[in-house]
């Protein structure tokens, strides 16, 4: 009796088991993948926004440490000033000391002095010579006149510039300082967003952990080695491998990445990969693990192979002589999947790589380690 409860109960705990086959793995385990590069990117993007972030506050508070400098300088440059005003009030009482002598004098000498001493000459030689000195002595009152005036002008002139210019760095000052609270502001937003973020990254990467852990309790991923290379190349993040490929042929570069001119035609053309020249024949590799999605003549492309790798990157390997692989291989990196060819239309032997990140076309050069 009691050994019967036993196997219903050992049943029941079987039957209430979740059954998962190679294909529900598998679409889980790209299900998960892929969340974990989409945050990551999230992620990516958001460190570069605070980073660009902290820039703008570095180029704020250094833009307020000179505005301080031009300040201070100016502020400076007005107190030298009411110092070099005391030279114009100088100037000034110097002018007015002589007119203030020349109106005590006609007061003396009484209204229309000028006249009456013109009049009072007895010779046309003395006449002559009261002339001359009345208008000398007009030129010099006009001359002050003026010399006055230009003081004056000169003072309200420098006086109103050194005045703007504090008004103005001033201005600059406080629109600065804004600027500054608002990107302080916008930090501590993008911080709470980075942080959140990072608790979704980090459950979405212990959820891909958990799954990959279970796949490799089941009985297909030790009978099968390609759902087992698959498994393990949901738990590798090409990202973390930027700069430390290897080149998928050895060769050397003869088309680079980017728009180049067709050098018969003359016409600008895109060129969304790089062209490797290397010996006819030549071992081409795997840049990273991955499964491959296509292997097959493609127009335009010749053989090619397409290889679908973690965190939605694909690489692409075309004018190869011979594919070694078929759609649904798992790969490892360096893993050999065809040999190189060449393409006629350019006159080399060698292979056409690309590197995509989603449906994007992304220079390959910087993941490849020198």
């Amino acid at each position: 009796m009691k050994l019967s409860k036993i196997v219903i109960a050992i049943a029941g705990i079987i039957f209430f088991l979740p059954f998962f086959s190679e294909e529900d793995i598998d679409e889980k385990l790209k299900r998960l993948a892929s969340e974990v590069a989409e945050i990551a990117q999230k992620e990516s993007g958001i460190k570069d926004q605070l980073a660009l972030l902290k820039k703008r506050v570095m180029l704020s508070e250094t833009t307020l440490i000179k505005l301080k400098r031009e300040k201070e300088k100016a502020l400076a440059e007005l107190d030298i000033f009411k110092k070099e005003m005391e030279k114009f009030e100088e100037e000034e009482n110097k002018v007015f000391s002589y007119f203030k002598n020349r109106v005590k004098i006609m007061y003396v000498a009484g209204f229309l002095s000028e006249y009456r001493t013109l009049f009072s000459m007895e010779s046309t030689e003395d006449l002559l010579q009261a002339n001359f000195l009345l208008n000398s002595l007009a030129m010099k009152d006009k001359k002050e006149i003026e010399k006055l005036k230009q003081i004056r002008s000169e003072k309200e002139i420098r006086e109103k510039q050194l005045k703007e210019k504090i008004l103005k760095i001033e201005e600059i000052e406080r629109e600065s300082l804004v600027e500054k609270e608002k990107l302080s502001r916008e930090i501590q937003k993008t911080n709470v967003l980075f942080n959140e973020i990072s608790q979704n990254s980090e459950k979405a990467r212990r959820n891909l952990a958990e799954t990959i852990e279970n796949a490799r309790k089941m009985d297909l991923y030790f009978k099968d080695l390609n759902f087992k290379n698959k498994v393990e190349m949901y738990g590798k993040n090409i990202l973390l491998f930027k700069g430390k490929l290897s080149k998928p042929v050895k060769g050397k570069v003869i088309q680079g990445f980017g728009d180049y001119i067709h050098p018969k035609f003359k016409t600008k053309l895109p060129h969304t990969g790089i062209d490797y020249e290397a010996p006819y024949g030549s071992l081409v590799l795997s840049i990273f693990d991955g499964e491959v999605v296509f292997a097959d003549w493609l127009s335009g492309y010749g053989f090619t192979v397409i290889v679908s790798h973690p965190q939605g990157f694909y690489s692409l390997y075309s004018h190869l002589d011979k594919i070694e692989v078929k759609k649904g291989d798992v790969l490892k990196t360096g893993e050999r999947l065809g040999l190189s060819g060449g393409d006629p239309t350019k006159n080399f032997s060698g292979i056409y790589f690309e590197l995509r990140q989603g449906k994007v076309a992304i220079d390959p050069v910087p993941w490849f380690r020198e």
